[in-house]
């Protein structure tokens, strides 16, 4: 199961932050600091542009990349990793394994080690088509809270 993602989805107010942080004390569960919420952009745009075949195609879209709030919260949290560590952590250079090695970075969760690697995007709920194209063994966690618990 390391090698396979976890991806926490659900709605607004419906308990996603909670189940995110119990999972983060897991020793061998690492989930990123924030919901990312650029997967399915990032799909977008290497779909439209081709996928990076070099390091300096890669270091163009990690620019790009970088502009999307998420890294505006890591970098709140003095929490980064340059673009030469992320291009080197890539084991593919297609979305999956950009995405992939971006969200090991920020979960501590490194390539070969034992540790489940995640992403908390409620948002995703839309795509989960595009993350079991990405992702075909990836474990999708839908929270769902009853409409009375939060009324």
């Amino acid at each position: 199961m390391a090698n396979t993602p976890l991806f926490i989805v659900g709605v607004q107010r419906s308990g996603t932050s909670l189940v995110r942080e119990v999972l983060r004390n897991h020793p061998q569960i690492g989930l990123t600091h924030a919901e990312t919420n650029l997967l399915p952009a990032m799909f977008r745009r290497i779909s439209r542009v081709g996928p990076p075949t070099n390091e300096a195609d890669f270091t163009n879209l990690a620019r790009w990349v970088r502009r999307f709030p998420y890294f505006e919260h890591l970098s709140s949290k003095n929490i980064s990793f340059s673009d030469e560590r992320w291009f080197s952590t890539c084991q593919s250079l297609d979305t999956a394994g950009i995405f992939e090695a971006m969200a090991r970075l920020d979960a501590d969760a490194p390539p070969k080690s034992v540790r489940v690697w995640g992403d908390k995007s409620p948002s995703y709920r839309k795509n989960l088509e595009l993350i079991a194209q990405l992702f075909p063994n990836a474990h999708v966690l839908h929270v769902i809270r009853d409409v009375r618990d939060v009324c």
